[in-house]
C-alpha cells in the first residue's frame, strides 16, 4: 500500500510558509505606515492620544488586504469613534 499523501506534504508545508511570508510582509507594511509621524499627518492628534490612537486602531492584515481599503478613510472612520 502506498501513501501517496507523504510525497505532499513537502509541497503543503512550502505553502503553508508563503503565506505567512505574504502576510508578515503586509505586516511589516502596516507598522511602517502606523508611525506617529505618518498618523500626525492625517488625525490632529498629539501625545498620549495619538500612541492610544495608534495602539488601538491599527488594521489587521485582513483589513488592508480588502480591495476598497483607503488609510485616509479608516483613520476618519476610526477617529470619529475615538
Amino acid at each position: 500500500m502506498w501513501r501517496l499523501w507523504w510525497w505532499k506534504r513537502d509541497e503543503k508545508k512550502k505553502t503553508k510558509l508563503e503565506v505567512l511570508q505574504q502576510k508578515y510582509a503586509i505586516m511589516d507594511k502596516i507598522q511602517a505606515v502606523f508611525q506617529p509621524k505618518i498618523i500626525a499627518q492625517y488625525i490632529p492628534l498629539t501625545g498620549a492620544d495619538l500612541t492610544n490612537f495608534i495602539n488601538l486602531y491599527t488594521p489587521t492584515t485582513k483589513i488592508v488586504t480588502e480591495v476598497d481599503f483607503n488609510l485616509a478613510n479608516y483613520l476618519n472612520a476610526f477617529l470619529k469613534k475615538y
